[in-house]
């Protein structure tokens, strides 16, 4: 039962780290001019991150346990933090796309900002620890929701931190075991296959209704699901003619709508081995950490507009799509970058101890 857990999960980061991929790989053409490509990406960051954050939540127990805290997770985070945006960087120094460096903000690129925000929460977990989840929760969403009228920027990437926070306290508060519990029942009693039934449909309608949005609505949604804009930012940037003081809400009514996506989500990904979809959540992290590097070289190239000039919009996210999955498989079966993760784990032990 242990092992077919870890791989269910492993099985949900696989999924996830996928959809990263995919969604950075698409976001060069995800348009107005190709409507379905934009409603994919957008589908995709309604819960991909979120979900990603509770996993990582789910899986934060160890950092303290029995009055010991290892200091040596948030700095081994931090240290991948710098790496990875100073590498990126570098890389865009030599493409010609350089524009800012400040690891404060993530001046210039910020996909590494999952890394720092990591950091935090990992940095808080003692603190967590002491509260009671309903009285962690409910603060962390107030939090949230007042973080959007007062927004604190890109400064160690804070808004975020703040606009996730819910969610990898959510993971930290559920036991993994009471998941695979729960799926396990379903199956015994023989509802599993129409509770599946019933998430995709949900899942689909959730797709089929970003069709009925205009382009101000799916821009305003867009700012909204990035969670580093502040409420002022997201109506000005959309035209949405709605009350500042109104936006509070549609953060909360967001939460459980990426809830809803992200429970079904979860309930349609099989629990048994699924070979390298498996080994893709096994090694989620370094997916994560170098798939950047070739998303931003083919970006400078311009591949995934070429894909979408040289056949029709259909066709290309087919193969966009095929290639993203390929691209992160083919980071999660590299042997080598494990070598690296140790050498920096244990630098951080070293420094932590």
């Amino acid at each position: 039962m242990a092992k077919e857990r870890l791989a269910y999960f492993d099985n949900v980061k696989g999924v996830l780290i996928v959809l990263v991929v995919v969604g950075h790989i698409l976001e060069p053409v995800a348009t107005s001019s190709n409507l379905l490509t934009a409603r994919v990406v957008d589908f995709i960051y309604l819960f991909h991150m979120p979900l990603f954050i509770f996993a990582s939540g789910l899986f934060c127990k160890s950092v303290f346990r029995d009055g010991k805290y290892r200091i040596d997770v948030p700095l081994y985070y931090l240290a991948l933090c710098f790496l990875l945006y100073s590498g990126l960087q570098v890389e865009r120094l030599f493409l010609g796309t350089f524009k800012s460096y400040s690891l404060l903000t993530m001046g210039g690129g910020s996909i590494s900002w999952y890394l720092m925000a990591l950091a935090a929460f990992v940095i808080a977990v003692p603190f967590f620890s002491r509260l009671k989840p309903s009285v962690a929760l409910a603060g962390s969403i107030v939090i949230a929701v007042m973080t959007g009228y007062h927004n604190p920027g890109d400064f160690l990437t804070a808004a975020r931190i703040c606009v996730y926070l819910p969610f990898f306290l959510m993971g930290y508060y559920i036991n993994s075991s009471s998941i695979e519990g729960l799926l396990a029942r379903l199956q015994e009693k023989g509802v599993l296959v129409a509770a599946r039934i019933a998430a995709a449909l949900v899942l689909i309608a959730l797709f089929a209704m970003l069709f009925t949005l205009g382009s101000d609505g799916l821009v305003f949604l867009k700012k909204l699901f990035t969670a580093r804009n502040s409420y002022g930012t997201i109506l000005s940037s959309s035209g949405m003619n709605i009350s500042w003081w109104l936006m509070g809400g549609f953060r909360l009514a967001y939460y459980l709508v990426v809830v809803v996506a992200s429970a079904c989500v979860m309930l349609l990904v099989p629990r048994r081995k699924l070979g390298l979809v498996t080994r893709a959540g096994l090694c989620s992290l370094q997916v994560y950490f170098f798939h950047p590097f070739v998303y931003y070289a083919l970006n400078n190239l311009g591949f995934s507009k070429a894909v979408y000039a040289a056949m029709p919009e259909v066709a290309g996210l087919f193969v966009l799509v095929a290639f993203s999955v390929l691209l992160a498989i083919g980071l999660a079966v590299l042997k080598w970058p494990q070598k690296f993760f140790d050498a920096i784990r244990g630098a951080s032990a070293k420094l932590a101890a």
